[in-house]
C-alpha cells in the first residue's frame, strides 16, 4: 500500500518458498553442491581411469590398472545443471535428479565435455586445467553381457533435503587398459537409461 511517496508492504512471502524462480536456483544450487560433494568422497578412484576425449566419436574411458568390481564409484559432474518448466522437459542428452524440496520442475544435470586443447594443458601442469569429469565419456553397450558397470542411486543431504544422483559402478572387476561399458537397451533414445528400478547404495554411515 501507499503511504504519501512510500510503498509500504504489511504482508509478504515470508518464507521465499512461493517464489518459483529462487526456488528454482535454490534446488538447481543444491544439486551442484550435492554432485560436488559426492565427487570428492569418491575422488581417489578416478585416478585408476585413462580418458580419451577427442575426436567426440572415440570418447571412451580405460582402467590405468586392474580395478576390482565395486570400487569404482563415477558421478555426473558438470556446471550445467537445468531445471524444467511447464513447456520444457528433461532433454535427451541430460540426467534428471531428484530433489526432496518444494518447487516446480525437474532438476537436470547436462554433459560436460572436455574441450581438448585444454584437457591436453593438464598434462603439462597448467594451474587452472579444464575440468574434466570421466562419467561423460563412458561409452554404452547393446550387449548386456559385455557392460561391466551399472546404475546406482546415491543419496546425498543438503540443507536438510535429500538429492538423488543415479551413478555409475563397476559391477565387474576390470583389467588394466578395459573399457569402462555401461548397458543401454537397443532402441532406447535417450543418452542414459537409468532403469526404474534402479538400486539405491546404502547410506554413508552403513558404507563405512
Amino acid at each position: 500500500m501507499r503511504e504519501g511517496d512510500q510503498v509500504v508492504i504489511t504482508s509478504w512471502d515470508a518464507t521465499l518458498l512461493n517464489n518459483n524462480d529462487y526456488i528454482g536456483e535454490v534446488r538447481q544450487s543444491m544439486a551442484r553442491c550435492a554432485l560436488f560433494q559426492l565427487h570428492s568422497e569418491h575422488a581417489d578412484t578416478k585416478r585408476r581411469l585413462v580418458l580419451t576425449v577427442a575426436p567426440s566419436n572415440a570418447r571412451t574411458v580405460r582402467a590405468k590398472v586392474d580395478i576390482k568390481a565395486e570400487s569404482l564409484v563415477i558421478v555426473p559432474v558438470s556446471r550445467y545443471i537445468g531445471l524444467t518448466t511447464k513447456d520444457k522437459s528433461v532433454p535427451d542428452s541430460s540426467l534428471a535428479l531428484s530433489i526432496d524440496s518444494p518447487g516446480d520442475g525437474i532438476v537436470y544435470v547436462s554433459p560436460m565435455y572436455p574441450v581438448q586443447a585444454k584437457a591436453a594443458a593438464y598434462e603439462f601442469g597448467n594451474p587452472r586445467p579444464e575440468m574434466v569429469v570421466p562419467f561423460w565419456c563412458v561409452e554404452s553397450t547393446a550387449d548386456l553381457d559385455n557392460a561391466n558397470m551399472i546404475w546406482k542411486l546415491f543419496k546425498v543431504t543438503q540443507a536438510g533435503k535429500s538429492i538423488c544422483i543415479p551413478c555409475l559402478t563397476n559391477s565387474k572387476a576390470i583389467t588394466a587398459h578395459g573399457k569402462l561399458l555401461v548397458h543401454r537397451r537397443a532402441g532406447i533414445t535417450r543418452k542414459y537409461d537409468v532403469p526404474d528400478d534402479i538400486e539405491t547404495a546404502p547410506s554413508k554411515r552403513a558404507r563405512k
